[in-house]
């Protein structure tokens, strides 16, 4: 008998410990965080303001019965801006692409083409100048019209053309002196893309002026080339670069 009870003394112990164990509670400390300047507890942050890009290709040129020896010229006018409620933006980097159509087998090399930029606009026109029968077999004139075209006939005016603008101002197009100009790319039948940057704030805008001239070389008997056709297409896009020039609101637009 007294070994029985032994036993469940020592059990009914074991049980009351555990009892003991899994009821005890602990101290701990608790960490002491502080934070000082309340009123800056944010992170702000503002995307960049980045330039437009406007591209003014102006009317379609069509040059139609053109022969060997003669040119044709696309103007091409830039501008840059903000967005609305900018006054400073990041100057942005763009593309101009050039996209020949043109029949090598036919043309061979004879259509070449040059990109230039220019400081100053070039205005290229047709003076129209239908003449009325006189009663003596004389022709007089009727009226006179201008329009602005740039193909083989025109007559051209580098710079800005004003109300007092004269005719003798004007000269013909193949007399144009496009080589003082910055050639940016040339080529004949292959693209080819020319990347620009355009600036925008309000102190620094681009206003560029750029032409794409079209060469019909006279190479001697090109018969084969009658009645043939080739287009000259031009395209503009953001270019994937961004430029982060952070002196952009005063810094003079590049070339």
């Amino acid at each position: 008998m007294e070994k029985k009870n032994t036993i469940l003394l020592t059990v009914i112990a074991i049980a009351t410990l555990l009892v003991a164990v899994v009821g005890a509670t602990f101290a701990y400390f608790t960490a002491q965080v502080t934070t000082n300047n309340d009123d800056q507890n944010n992170v702000d942050v503002t995307t960049a303001a980045l330039a437009t890009a406007t591209m003014d290709l102006g009317p379609q040129v069509t040059a139609n019965d053109i022969y060997p020896g003669a040119k044709v010229v696309k103007p091409i006018h830039v501008t840059g801006g903000c967005r609305e409620g900018a006054t400073t933006c990041t100057p942005i980097n763009t593309d101009i692409t050039v996209t020949p159509n043109i029949n090598s087998d036919v043309f061979k090399t004879d259509i070449t083409w040059k990109l230039y930029k220019s400081d100053q606009p070039i205005t290229c026109r047709n003076v129209i100048v239908p003449v009325a029968q006189a009663p003596d077999n004389t022709t007089t004139p009727n009226s006179t019209t201008t329009e602005i075209r740039y193909t083989q006939n025109s007559t051209c005016k580098l710079g800005t053309v004003t109300d007092t603008t004269t005719d003798d101002e004007f000269k013909a197009l193949t007399d144009v002196d496009f080589d003082s100009m910055t050639a940016l790319i040339s080529g004949d039948v292959n693209e080819l893309s020319e990347m620009i940057t355009v600036y925008g704030s309000a102190n620094n805008k681009t206003d560029d002026y750029y032409y794409l001239v079209v060469s019909y070389a006279d190479n001697g008997n090109q018969d084969a080339q009658q009645d043939k056709n080739f287009t000259i297409d031009i395209s503009f896009g953001a270019s994937t670069t961004i430029n982060t020039d952070r002196d952009y609101g005063t810094t003079t637009p590049q070339p």
